[in-house]
C-alpha cells in the first residue's frame, strides 16, 4: 500500500490537541482501509505532520473529516526509506515525545573528484573515496545526524538540531584539514551547503524546497568553505549556538526567484 504525508497548519493546537486528534483518526481509519503510522508537531507554528499506509490521498482525508473535522492543507506520496531518512522514525517513539518535523539538510561534495579519478586511476581513487567516506560519516555520527544517500560525489544528509549540522560542518572541515596535513597522496577537500525546512510544501515532494536549496547552497560554496540559509542561523541564533558566522551576503540561486541570503560557518 502507498505512504503518504499529510500537512496540517493549526496554529492554536496544543501537543495535546495534535495527540488527541491522532488517537480519534485511529479510532476510524479501519473503516476507510488507512493505517496511521506516527505523527510530527511543531508548537511553534502549530503545524502537524501525519505518516499514513492509504490506498489513495481521498482515503486519509475521509478519516480526517470522519474523526475530528480538521483537513491537511497537502497531502503528499512518500517513500517510507525517505521519511525514515530525513526524519529518523517512521513510527510513535516508544515513551517518549513527539518531535517537530524541521530538519536541516546539509549536501556534502568532494571537490575534483574527477581529477581525483584522473590523477590516481581507479583503484587508488577508491581508496581516497573510502577515506573521504569514513571522514564524514564519522562526523555524521559524532553529531547524531543521518546519511539520507550517497549522491555520487558527495552525501545528502539530515540532522534534527540545526546546531548539530553546524558542528558537523565545522568538525569535518577539520577532520580533513588533519587527514591534508598528514600528506596524502592527493588531498581531500570538500563544500558543504545546508538548509531547513518541513517535509512537505504545497505542490512539493518530500523536503523538496528545502533539498533543492540546500543542493544550490552547496554548488555556491567554495572548496573547505560551508555555506548556510539565513534560516539556519536564525535557527542557530534561537537555540543560542556559539558559532561563528560570517556574512556572505544576498545572492541569486538557479531555480529561485528571490536572492537568498547566505552565510559562512567559521573555524570551531
Amino acid at each position: 500500500m502507498p505512504h503518504y504525508m499529510d500537512r496540517h497548519n493549526l496554529p492554536a493546537a496544543t501537543a495535546d490537541d495534535l495527540a488527541a486528534a491522532h488517537e480519534q483518526d485511529l479510532a476510524v481509519q479501519a473503516h476507510y482501509g488507512v493505517r496511521f503510522l506516527t505523527y510530527w508537531f511543531d508548537p511553534s507554528d502549530g503545524t502537524g505532520i501525519c505518516l499514513a499506509d492509504a490506498p489513495d490521498a481521498s482515503s486519509i482525508q475521509h478519516v480526517h473529516a470522519a474523526s475530528h473535522g480538521d483537513a491537511p492543507s497537502d497531502i503528499i506520496e512518500v517513500d517510507l526509506a525517505d521519511v525514515a531518512g530525513f526524519l529518523g522514525r517512521t513510527d510513535d517513539p516508544v515513551g517518549g515525545s513527539i518531535d517537530g518535523a524541521v530538519r536541516t539538510v546539509v549536501f556534502t561534495d568532494l571537490v575534483d573528484s574527477t581529477t581525483i579519478m584522473q590523477q590516481q586511476g581507479h583503484l587508488a581513487a577508491m581508496a581516497s573515496w573510502d577515506d573521504h567516506t569514513r571522514i564524514v560519516t564519522d562526523a555524521v555520527n559524532a553529531q547524531g545526524g543521518r546519511v539520507v544517500k550517497n549522491t555520487g560525489d558527495g552525501f545528502l544528509l539530515s540532522f534534527d538540531d540545526p546546531a548539530a549540522a553546524v558542528r558537523f560542518a565545522q568538525s569535518v572541515q577539520a577532520d580533513l584539514r588533519a587527514y591534508n596535513a598528514a600528506g596524502p597522496v592527493l588531498p581531500l577537500r570538500i563544500r558543504v551547503g545546508m538548509n531547513a525546512g518541513l517535509p512537505i510544501e504545497r505542490g512539493g515532494d518530500l523536503f523538496g524546497s528545502a533539498v533543492n536549496l540546500a543542493a544550490r547552497i552547496c554548488a555556491q560554496a567554495g572548496p573547505d568553505e560551508s555555506l548556510v540559509s539565513g534560516v539556519v542561523k536564525e535557527l542557530c541564533d534561537a537555540r543560542g549556538l556559539a558559532a561563528g558566522f560570517r556574512d556572505r551576503g544576498r545572492v541569486t540561486l538557479k531555480g529561485f526567484v528571490n536572492a537568498v541570503q547566505l552565510y559562512e560557518i567559521t573555524s570551531a
